[in-house]
């Protein structure tokens, strides 16, 4: 599963299911419009990166209950997207983008963090 429909699948998972299936067009539109309000990076290969301040927002509007699942299901959703024979060399590139997801992943889990929300109350 790729593309639009991996990233429709995953949002269902996350309790954010459409009323219709999305396109890829629509997906497209979505990244274009993140972009032009500087919220994503538009990156070679079809991909973007996060501006790292929407990353610390929405993992601090995740309640800290529900944190462990949102890190499950990102790995998860990494797994779906990444080539298995990882010591293969035509996989390198897609790993190349997945790095970086696994690094954060297996930081947080180790309890290291580069940024840390300053509490407002």
């Amino acid at each position: 599963m790729k593309g639009a429909a991996l990233v429709e699948a995953q949002a269902a998972k996350l309790g954010m299911a459409r009323a219709g299936p999305a396109d890829e067009i629509e997906v497209r539109e979505w990244k274009r419009d993140l972009a032009r309000y500087s919220m994503i990076q538009s990156m070679p290969g079809d991909s973007f990166s996060i501006h790292s301040l929407v990353q610390l927002v929405e993992r601090h509007h995740v309640p800290a209950a529900e944190r462990d699942g949102m890190t499950q299901r990102a790995v998860a959703l990494m797994m779906a997207w990444a080539p298995r024979r990882s010591h293969e060399y035509k996989n390198w590139e897609q790993w190349r983008i997945l790095e970086p997801h696994a690094w954060y992943v297996w930081q947080s889990k180790a309890g290291i963090h580069r940024f840390h929300l300053i509490p407002t109350s």
